[in-house]
């Protein structure tokens, strides 16, 4: 299935799904390709699971173990720091493609898992600063190498909390196309669920974004709130180009998982990861 990355609203219901992680330990590590992370882990009450972690794109419970003959300069940083660490906290930030597993050993550390654009994956210490990351970057506003802080992505909306106040100013001010692709881009929830939350709403999704009414912005804020109940407790929806945490209004799924997860982990990669 070509599909790139997941959405913000998906990396959320993969978070939720995966809560019961909290409280385990992590027991072995694996870099068997240059943007894939296997983390073993032991789950209270579950057992062994087996977390696989692609940099820029998604991150899944799966089944099938790979590990590279010799580990990585990375792999070997990340066992000497969090082997045999306990997992405190597991959480995505604010709405944006960033995961953080807040980690506990003899001292705290914090593994960031980034999924937006190349992605990034990066072990800080308590204080934020970092002590390897699987690639060196360097941004406008942030660097990612050893011995910088690190800095979260500038986040402006945040979707999870957005109010029938700040959609109205956000679709007044908007200079999109429609109103699809502001709900896309400046509110974050990505093309997919933009237009799914349109439908849901009854909206017109190629209204300009500044002609929508204020009872059709009320419609939209009731529309994520409802997107968020899902994703509480998602299940795996699986159509022929997309997977999804809850039914699409106007699509049939050709196959439904009871985890979201399960459904994630039947993704393959659009591309070979670069190396």
């Amino acid at each position: 299935m070509p599909k790139k990355s997941i959405s913000s609203l998906e990396l959320a219901a993969l978070v939720n799904e995966l809560q019961f992680l909290v409280n385990g330990k992590v027991s072995q590590i694996y870099h068997p390709e240059s943007k894939v992370l296997l983390l073993q882990l032991h789950a209270p009450g579950k057992g062994k699971q087996l977390l696989k972690i692609i940099s820029g794109k998604w991150l899944c419970l799966t089944q099938q173990k790979e590990s590279a003959l010799k580990p990585s300069g990375f792999c070997m940083q990340l066992r000497k720091y969090i082997d045999n660490a306990i997992i405190k906290n597991f959480y995505q930030q604010g709405s944006e493609r960033v995961v953080v597993f807040e980690l506990e050993k003899q001292e705290k550390y914090f593994l960031i898992v980034e999924l937006f654009s190349k992605g990034n994956i990066i072990l800080t210490n308590a204080k934020n600063v970092i002590i390897t990351a699987l690639e060196n970057q360097e941004w406008k506003d942030r660097t990612i190498k050893p011995k910088e802080k690190y800095a979260f992505p500038p986040l402006e909306i945040n979707w999870k909390e957005l109010g029938f106040k700040k959609l109205q100013e956000i679709l007044k001010k908007s200079e999109k196309r429609n109103l699809a692709t502001s709900l896309a881009t400046e509110i974050g929830l990505g093309g997919l669920y933009a237009e799914e939350a349109c439908r849901q709403a009854g909206v017109d999704l190629q209204k300009l974004p500044a002609e929508v009414t204020a009872k059709e912005a009320e419609l939209l804020v009731k529309t994520i709130k409802n997107f968020q109940m899902a994703i509480a407790t998602p299940k795996g929806y699986i159509y022929e180009n997309e997977v999804t945490p809850f039914p699409l209004l106007e699509k049939k799924p050709l196959q439904e998982t009871e985890s979201y997860n399960q459904a994630i982990d039947t993704l393959k990669l659009s591309e070979k990861p670069s190396p």
